[in-house]
């Protein structure tokens, strides 16, 4: 008898059955593709088991004839939670073949049978790529939730396919299996991690199988290090040079955290705190290093601290500033000599033109004078007994022919303006010269109007805003100009000028002079000149313009001194200016030389205007102030003044007013203001002394008739 295909219905009904019997076991789990009783595993076990028939194995193809007969199989028993029904049928026949027999028994009970004879079936399971029908359903690795998750995990890899049994694995993005080893199971997977450039760290950076291999990127990586470049990989690490010109003194160029070459080689070493010449010395000692200090002038390197070079004045050399030290500082710049009239300091003592004989020893001699004081670095002269100044020029110093007219020497009598060669006086000074007499006259207080008396092509005015403040600062609302306006008004304040070599007042002209008074009105425009105006026994004016010059009928002049000074009933304010320039508009008028669009500028001294509040401020007004001293003293501060005292002003609430007691009281504020303003240097010793002042006029011609 031929074996009966597998796949006829007869034999996939005993599947299903030999499956369906499987599947009540208490051990193996039921698919439910193969549960045909539609019971669950616990029903099945009550089910009595079919008595077994009896069957002849058939032949299968190549296999003997099966004999005997199957026994009937016994009642199943009943089993709690799906144990299996029946017991196995004896089988008396032997199984028919290898492959192809069937089987001689028969199967015992529908659900949970006995199988009689040997088994030929499948035990289902989850597909896996294996190359086996795992699930039992004729088909071999077929595509599944469960075909790919049994694949080995390996790094950085994806299991996408199944192949012949074996599973295909892809890389990740971004990563590459450059050992080409991804087929295998024991594997490292995908083990490059980028497809960058090679850089040198020990590692396959381009993913080629080679590592640290010789790229124009290899050593781009390379981490700075200060004077060094990179020149090689060795063993995973940068290796190093020193540029041109640089040292590795530590010996840490290839080591972590290197601070590089980091001695840049200058030259010779130089006193600055580093090893120039890279010898692992700082600063030592020699006479190169001290060579490279440069000079100063009047002194000379003799040591190197710290990084500094420490110089010493020459001989006959002094550091009257001590900046002896600073880079910017000029060095021992006084030359220790006799002090003369010059306006520097020539003994080096911190003062300039000090009074002595021996300063007044250095002028030159001037005829018939003698030198009597130093003011602003020039001489002043004064005639001695029987000689006089006729051609008034005693002020040109040795320029000058000073005191050239002897009395009772043959000549003398001919000086048209003094007879028999007595002293001159006020009243030999000529007057019949054209004069001017100031009418306006006015203070600029916004600093924004002034001359630039310093050089800077800035406008200089310090004092105009400065008055304004401590107006402001002490509660007094006075009009500066307006008490100017009728000072002048009423001529208690009269200047007047006249012009002794002026050929006219649009002719341009050189080495004008201009002479400053003070007046008296006479009515009209006839003015008295003061004798105060004029130097002690002398027709010499004391405050003089020199070498002034006339350009398109405007006057410029330079050098001179200038006073006003404000009635003392309502704010005795004087200024006294120096290093004054002056410019105005000429025009010719009726009674002399008519100015406008002028202006008067110079230097007011820091202490004449201290001297002025201590009178003004603190006498009488504040008399019930205890001080022993000047509450504005210089000498007391550094460029500005200082307040001497902290002076008691409880008993001066009732008995001062308002301005006494709220500049008093305001002293710590009032200083820094005074000495903060200061702008100019008058003395030329480095230090600003005075504060600029700028003063508008304009004048009327004026008759000058005599002195008073």
């Amino acid at each position: 008898m031929n074996p009966e295909p597998l796949s006829t219905p007869r034999h996939r009904v005993l599947s299903l059955l030999l499956v369906a019997s499987l599947c009540g076991g208490a051990t193996v789990a039921c698919n439910p593709e193969y549960d045909l009783s539609g019971k669950t595993s616990a029903d099945a076990g009550d089910d009595t088991g079919d008595a077994g028939g009896t069957s002849n194995g058939s032949n299968a193809t190549g296999g003997a004839t099966g004999t005997g007969n199957g026994t009937a199989g016994t009642t199943g028993a009943t089993s709690t939670g799906g144990t299996t029904g029946g017991t196995t049928g004896a089988t008396t026949g032997t199984t028919g073949g290898t492959t192809g027999g069937t089987t001689g028994g028969t199967t015992g009970g529908t659900t949970a049978g006995t199988t009689n004879g040997t088994t030929g079936g499948c035990m289902p399971s989850p597909e896996v790529c294996d190359g086996e029908d795992n699930d039992c359903d004729d088909q071999i690795d077929e595509e599944g939730a469960s075909l790919l998750s049994s694949c080995t995990p390996l790094p950085g890899a994806v299991a996408d396919m199944c192949d012949a049994g074996v599973c295909v694995y892809t890389c990740a993005d971004g990563l590459f299996d450059a050992n080409a080893d991804l087929g295998d199971p024991d594997g490292d997977g995908c083990e490059c991690t980028s497809n960058s450039e090679e850089v040198c760290d020990g590692l396959d950076n381009d993913c080629d199988g080679v590592t640290d291999e010789e790229s124009d990127t290899l050593l781009g990586g390379c981490e700075a290090r200060d004077g060094a470049t990179a020149v090689s990989c060795a063993d995973g690490a940068c290796q190093y040079a020193c540029a041109d010109g640089r040292v590795d003194l530590n010996g840490d160029l290839g080591q972590a955290n290197s601070d590089g070459c980091e001695c840049l080689l200058s030259g010779d070493d130089v006193c600055d705190g580093s090893d120039n010449d890279c010898d692992g010395l700082v600063d030592e000692e020699s006479d190169a290093l001290l060579e490279a200090c440069g000079g100063r002038a009047g002194a000379s390197a003799v040591a190197c601290t710290d990084g500094g070079c420490e110089y010493a004045c020459s001989g006959g050399r002094v550091d009257v500033n001590a900046d002896l030290s600073d880079p910017d500082g000029d060095g021992c710049e006084c030359t220790v000599s006799p002090e003369v009239c010059d306006g520097a300091d020539n003994n080096c003592d911190g003062e300039v033109d000090e009074q002595n004989d021996v300063l007044l020893s250095s002028c030159g001699g001037v005829a018939g004078a003698e030198a009597q004081s130093c003011e602003a670095g020039a001489c002043v002269y004064a005639c001695v007994a029987e000689r006089f100044d006729i051609d008034m020029d005693l002020e040109d110093g040795v320029a000058g022919s000073g005191c050239e007219c002897v009395a009772g020497e043959p000549g003398c009598d001919s000086c048209d303006f003094v007879e028999g060669c007595e002293p001159g006086t006020p009243d030999d000074y000529d007057y019949s010269v054209p004069g001017s007499h100031l009418t306006a006259i006015a203070m600029s207080f916004d600093g924004q109007e002034g001359a630039d008396l310093d050089g800077d092509g800035q406008p200089d005015n310090a004092l105009g805003p400065l008055i304004s403040g401590l107006f402001d600062l002490t509660g007094n609302n006075i009009n500066i100009n307006r008490i100017i306006e009728l000072g002048v008004d009423s001529d208690q304040i009269a200047i007047g000028l006249s012009w002794p070599t002026l050929q006219g007042a649009t002719q341009d002209a050189s080495g004008v002079t201009i002479d400053l008074f003070e007046l008296v009105s006479q009515g009209g425009r006839a003015w008295l000149v003061t004798e105060d105006s004029f130097l002690p026994d002398s027709q010499t004016p004391r405050r003089r313009f020199q070498n002034a010059t006339i350009t398109d009928g405007r006057v410029r002049a330079t050098g001179g001194s200038f006073q006003i000074s404000v009635p003392e009933q309502t704010f005795p304010l004087s200024l006294s200016l120096y290093g004054v320039e002056m410019e105005a508009d000429l025009s010719d008028d009726a009674a002399g030389i008519a100015m406008s669009n002028g202006y008067i500028a110079g230097g007011l001294p820091v202490q004449e205007f201290f001297d002025t509040f201590n009178t003004f401020l603190l006498s009488p007004a504040c008399s019930c102030v205890d001080l022993d001293g000047p509450l504005f003293d210089l000498s007391q501060g550094i460029n500005g003044g200082a307040c001497t005292q902290s002076p008691d002003t409880s008993s001066c609430s009732g008995e001062v007013g308002g301005a006494c007691a709220a500049l008093v009281d305001g002293c710590v504020f009032f200083v820094p203001i005074l000495g903060g303003q200061a702008d100019l240097d008058l003395d030329g010793d480095g230090f600003e002394d005075a504060y600029s002042t700028y003063l508008t006029i304009s004048a009327e011609g004026a008759n000058l008739i005599g002195a008073q």
